[in-house]
Formats: C-alpha cells, structure tokens, sequence
C-alpha cells in the first residue's frame, strides 16, 4: 500500500483504517508520504545536520534550549524518551541554525517530534521536515514559517468556520466577545490537546493534504464541543484545550474523523491560494509580522554586497531589497543568469535558472532603464503548464529612472474569486518569456533576448514600466537566485 503512487487509493485506506498510533505502517507510510512533497530539494540535504552536529554538538550534553522560533509550550514529547526528547532539541536548533528565514512556526516542532518517534535517525528526520518547510506544491498548504504565515492560516481557519461550520462560530462568539483567540490556539488545541493516537491520525491526514486536514478536524472538534463542551467556562481557550485532552470519553476517534471528513470543502489548491491571499493582504492589520524588527536601510548591506550585479548599484539594490519578501531577504543572492557571461540565448537562460526559486529578473535597457521582476516560482514549472503559472507573492518593478513596485493586484480584491485575467504571473513559450497580463504584458522577451515590450497589466496593475512606447531593446539581463548561507 504504501508503494502506491495513487493518493485516492491511499487516502480511502487510510480513512477507511485509523491506525492505532503503535502501527508499524507508519515507519514506511510517512518516509513515503513525505517523499512525495513538491520541494525545492536544492535548499537543503541530511548532510546538513550531520555538519551540524559535528561542528556545534561534539560534547554538549544535556538538552539544548528551545530554538527562537518556537516557545517551550510548542514542544511536544508525543511518547519520546529522554534520548529522543534531546535529539528532538538537536535537530530543531539544527532548522534554527541553518535556516534563518524561520522565525516562528508553531507547527514545525509537533512535525519533528511526530517524524522521530517513527524514525531514529536524527538527519533523515531533518531532511523530511526541510522538505515540508521548502515545499514548493502550488496545490497543498504544508507548513508556516513565521507569523504573517501562522496568522494568514489563523484567519483561514476562523472564515472557513465561518462558512463550513457557522454554528460551531456563532457558539464562540456566544461563549467569549473574542473568539479569536481561540483560532489563533487552534495548532496548540490539535496537537498538544488531543491524545497521542488522534494526533497520530491527524498526521497521517496531513502528509497526504496538508493544512486541509488540520481544518477539517479542527471543524470537528468546534462541532463537538458545541454540543458536549462547558458552555459557561470562563476561559474558553483552556476549556477547549481541556476537552481535547478528555476527548476519549465523550467524541471516539472514528467520530471525531467521520464528522471531519464530512466537512466538504473547497480543493486544497484553493484552500492554498486562499491563504497565499490572506497572507499577502498587507494593508490588513491582523496580518503584521511582529516577530521581526522593523528594517533600516542598513539592514541588508552585507547580503547585498555579495551581488556581483552589472546591472543594479548597491544603491538600487537596497531600494530593491526593501521590497522582497523577508523570507527571501535572509537568503545569499548569487547571480545565476548574465547575457554578458552567458550570452543572449533563451535555452542558456533556462538552464540556468530552471531549478531555482524565488529568482529577480533584472534588465538593462539600451536607453538605461532598469526594470525587472520578483519571481517566486522556478521556471521549470513551464514544462508542467499549459499556461501561465506563479504565485501572487511575484511582482514586477522599475528601478531607473524613477524607482517604483506594483505587486500583485489580487490582493486589493474582496472576493475570493480571482478572475482569471488577474492571476496571470509567469510564461515561457516558443515565443519567449512572458510576466504578467490581462489587457498586456507587463513584461515580454523574445528568444532573442533582445527585444521587449512592457504594456499595463491587470495582474500587476503597473503601466508601461519603460515609458509610454512599451517597446524596448535589452542591453543586459540577469537573474539573481538565493540560497541558504
């Protein structure tokens, strides 16, 4: 079963059979389901934590501290003995030592914990949580890595309450004038309130569907206590939490899972653009990233030193950075793509840059415009899509003469239906590359790499980023990547 490369075959086995968490199926089962997660493999690799417990860890002993992007209370022991419980510390001060861009993910220690108590080894267990931290699936939401993330998933959950289960809602709001704080508790209620084999079980789920199953049950659980929990309690978060942890003598575990898989709700993949929505909704207040101090134009100035960049000074590189994500702001930038060093060949370029993601796309003009744009996909994805792809986190931008971002036009939008013209991000055809559209391009090359043109469009929202004529000839393009320090 575990062999299977059918994930409706599995998921009705596994729905069908709620193993009890002492099963040996899953030793296989989660090295195979984890295997199957979309990543961007060249981010990270088990190596990783064997150099890191040879430079760092060669006669410590007892058990480190609790990595900064996680409090003591996020760290479960799910059954753990003391060898595991440390090594469970090794390994999340491994993530925190290589991978600065996690700066809070309440979730991740629970993955860590789960995946060791079915795997001894320390680096096999670091290298199958990288590749839920660097999944790349544009269909299925894995795993949050600081709060804007945590916070985007928190409201998520509190709308499709709303809508999927708007009893279980209005009873909150009936119990506290502030039930979002029971939302924002909702990774902690699951995981660290529900025994160990629900939470076994949950697992499971989520390998196979990500962030849709957490919802799912945590659907469930609202539902059940709706009807079974303590509705004069005066803290609703602890008496939640507590009804999960007794949940064994009201709701059985066949219950609690029949009610969650009966919640029908939207595809994961649009469960997972809805929470890249939410998350890029900068001008929502809910959604500020408090974990990070405010920046200064000096924050970046070692990391942009190391851009070996013809094109862009470190002036305009600084004006750059300020608008990258800073997920990708604690990368090294390394320039992967020059026409000067490469030469002006579309097939060079994709070689080049295919496996790489988020990339910047910098271009020259002959008349010494500089315009460019953030690309949070590899290109590779072109070999997959009939189309357009990308994500909303890309934006184009113009740096020369007059500097100035036009990020995805999506996220301004109350519905939650993007129109198609809205979502068109990126584009590779016999005819070159394409970024951005509906009613034009924002920004199209020929195989030539030579001539451009640059037209509004209604995804980016931007006009002509080179001037009222839209047509113009590169004198130089590069594409810088990032990777880990």
């Amino acid at each position: 079963l575990t062999e299977t490369s059918n994930k409706r075959s599995l998921k009705t086995h596994l729905r069908e059979n709620l193993h009890p968490a002492n099963h040996d199926i899953r030793s296989v089962l989660y090295k195979r389901l984890v295997r199957k997660v979309e990543c961007n493999e060249s981010m990270f690799g088990a190596q990783m934590y064997t150099d890191f417990e040879n430079e760092h860890l060669i006669g410590v002993s007892g058990i480190l501290p609790p990595p900064s992007f996680c409090e003591t209370e996020d760290i479960p022991n799910f059954c753990l003995n003391g060898n595991g419980k440390a090594t469970l510390m090794k390994v999340l001060n491994c993530i925190n030592y290589q991978f600065p861009q996690v700066t809070y993910s309440p979730l991740l220690p629970v993955a860590v914990a789960l995946f060791l108590h079915y795997d001894e080894d320390p680096a096999q267990v670091f290298s199958h949580v990288c590749r839920l931290i660097f999944s790349n699936s544009k269909s299925i939401h894995y795993l949050d890595a600081n709060k804007k993330e945590v916070d985007a998933s928190t409201h998520l959950l509190k709308e499709l309450t709303q809508k999927y289960s708007n009893a279980s809602h209005k009873s909150l709001l009936s119990l506290t004038s502030n039930p979002d704080n029971v939302y924002s508790q909702w990774i902690r209620c699951l995981f660290h309130g529900l025994p160990f084999t629900y939470t076994a079980i949950l697992f499971d789920m989520y390998l196979l569907e990500g962030y849709k199953a957490l919802y799912r049950l945590s659907l469930s659980v609202l539902k059940f206590y709706r009807k079974m929990g303590v509705a004069n309690a005066s803290d609703i978060v602890s008496a939640v939490f507590n009804f999960n942890q007794n949940i064994e003598s009201k709701v059985s575990i066949n219950m609690l899972f029949r009610k969650a898989f009966g919640f029908k709700l939207p595809p994961s993949k649009e469960i997972n653009r809805r929470h890249r929505k939410m998350l890029m909704t900068s001008n929502n207040p809910n959604l500020q990233d408090t974990t990070r101090s405010p920046m200064n134009q000096w924050t970046h100035v070692t990391t942009i030193k190391q851009v070996e960049s013809e094109i862009a000074s470190q002036s305009l590189l600084t004006t750059l950075y300020k608008w990258l994500p800073d997920s990708t702001t604690v990368l090294s930038p390394v320039v992967l793509f020059s026409t000067n060093k490469h030469g002006y060949n579309l097939t060079s370029f994709f070689s080049c840059c295919d496996l790489h993601e988020p990339t910047v796309l910098l271009i020259k003009t002959v008349t010494d415009a500089v315009i460019g744009a953030y690309l949070s996909t590899a290109w590779e994805e072109r070999i997959n899509s009939k189309g357009y792809f990308g994500t909303g986190e890309s934006f184009v931008f113009k740096l020369l003469p007059e500097p100035a971002v036009y990020k995805w036009s999506g996220i301004t939008k109350s519905t939650n239906k993007i129109p198609q013209r809205d979502d068109l991000f990126m584009m590779a055809d016999k005819n070159g590359i394409k970024i951005g559209g509906g009613g034009g391009i924002s920004i199209a090359i020929d195989t030539s790499l030579l001539n451009g043109i640059s037209q509004p469009s209604s995804t980016f929202n931007n006009p002509s980023l080179v001037g009222e004529n839209g047509t113009f000839v590169c004198s130089m393009i590069e594409v810088i990547g990032f990777h880990n320090a």
